[in-house]
């Protein structure tokens, strides 16, 4: 079940990560234009992050699957298993807080199509991703 758990968490991390590629060379996929990424994925009338931006949240989350095949599948990797569980756990951490912080009434203050995308797709995935990794995390961490 970890294996599976891992091997799925990479899958959707790594997806999460192209997805970030292509904003960071300058795409508005899916939508058409800056305006209405503004509204999708950020929902406030504020400047979107920098291309550079989006290109270093990609690196991570690649990073991210790079250590969790290492950790929880037991593939090789030049960086020692202590910092590779204080980046994943770091990480899951984050993954969590946003997925809560997502439901609660203080973050519904933002736009439409945003407000219901991030019901609906954005913190459930944070909390499936965090969760996904939790239970292949523990179950490495059991045999270690």
């Amino acid at each position: 079940m970890a294996r599976w758990a891992a091997i799925l968490a990479i899958v959707l991390l790594a997806g999460v990560a192209l997805l970030h590629f292509v904003w960071a060379f300058g795409s508005y996929w899916p939508v058409e234009n800056e305006r209405e990424f503004q509204a999708t994925f950020w929902g406030e009338p504020t400047p979107i992050p920098a291309q550079w931006q989006s290109a270093v949240i990609g690196i991570l989350l690649l990073l991210a699957c790079r250590f969790l095949w290492a950790t929880a599948v037991g593939r090789g990797c030049a960086i020692p298993l202590r910092l590779r569980l204080i980046y994943l756990w770091g990480l899951f951490a984050v993954l969590y807080v946003r997925g809560v912080v997502g439901y609660l009434p203080f973050f519904q203050g933002s736009l439409e199509p945003f407000i219901t995308n991030n019901l609906m797709i954005y913190s459930p995935l944070c909390l499936i991703l965090a969760g996904l990794g939790t239970i292949a995390l523990l179950k490495r961490e059991k045999t270690v």
